[in-house]
């Protein structure tokens, strides 16, 4: 099952999403400096991290692959939004 979060390029942005039984918070953010890039961090409904610091990329299928089965059977996806239309470049790559 795919959960999908959706991201702006107004910066730094935190939703709460219920995953099952679950309610988690989900924090996007952008790191500065020589790797620049989104980033995504999810803890639980009592602030505790789960996940942190997933990159964004737009067009990977799981983005949550590789970080253990935190939220097993279900997966991660980027869906980024210009207006209406879907773009993979509105985020862009500065604040």
């Amino acid at each position: 099952m795919p959960i999908e979060i959706p991201v702006t390029a107004a910066g730094e942005r935190t939703v709460s999403v219920n995953v099952g039984p679950e309610s988690l918070i989900f924090r996007t953010y952008y790191a500065e400096g020589p790797d620049q890039h989104w980033l995504l961090d999810i803890r639980d409904d009592q602030e505790k991290p789960l996940i942190s610091g997933i990159n964004l990329v737009p067009g990977v299928n799981n983005l949550l692959k590789g970080h253990g089965d935190i939220l097993d059977g279900y997966q991660l996806r980027l869906v980024v939004y210009r207006g209406s239309e879907k773009a993979l470049d509105a985020l862009g790559s500065t604040m």
